[in-house]
């Protein structure tokens, strides 16, 4: 069978198991990566969400990695002193702190990001001209459905 010739109008479950993955290739590239940089799968999606989010409080990092509190505040303390995320205090609450990445964990980070990025602009380059428009509207529509059925819940 050909390339692109896997989807049939019953193809709904070859899509799901090619969705499935592609996100397993990504989840390996971060694991990696995260590995080769001395860090765990949780301080770099850490990171990620600082970069894409900008300063958040630690309870909001909870939130977003579905991690305990305590657990945040351990892994905060290691980017901390790996000199990659900075604490300061809330300006709007006394109680609660900010956490944003310092230049070395931006930098980090974007490096993750380009590779990732590199890996798919090289699968959209490898796709004729006529089709690039397509598969990015697929991405958005796919990415709005998930993300409506995450709110969903």
């Amino acid at each position: 069978m050909k390339r692109g010739q896997r989807v049939t109008a019953a193809g709904s479950h070859e899509m799901g198991t090619l969705a499935r993955s592609f996100l397993r290739s990504v989840d390996q590239y971060r694991d990696r990566e995260a590995q080769a940089l001395g860090l765990d799968h949780s301080g770099l999606l850490c990171l990620g969400h600082l970069l894409n989010d900008g300063a958040m409080t630690p309870s909001g990092i909870a939130e977003q990695l579905g991690l305990t509190s305590a657990s945040v505040t351990a892994l905060l303390d290691r980017l901390s002193a790996a000199g990659l995320i900075r604490r300061r205090p809330h300006p709007d609450d006394r109680r609660s702190v900010l956490v944003s990445l310092t230049a070395a964990g931006t930098r980090l980070i974007r490096r993750v990001y380009v590779g990732m990025a590199d890996a798919v602009t090289e699968a959209r380059d490898a796709l004729p001209a006529e089709h690039r428009c397509s598969v990015e509207t697929f991405l958005e529509l796919a990415t709005e459905a998930m993300r409506s059925r995450t709110r969903a819940t």
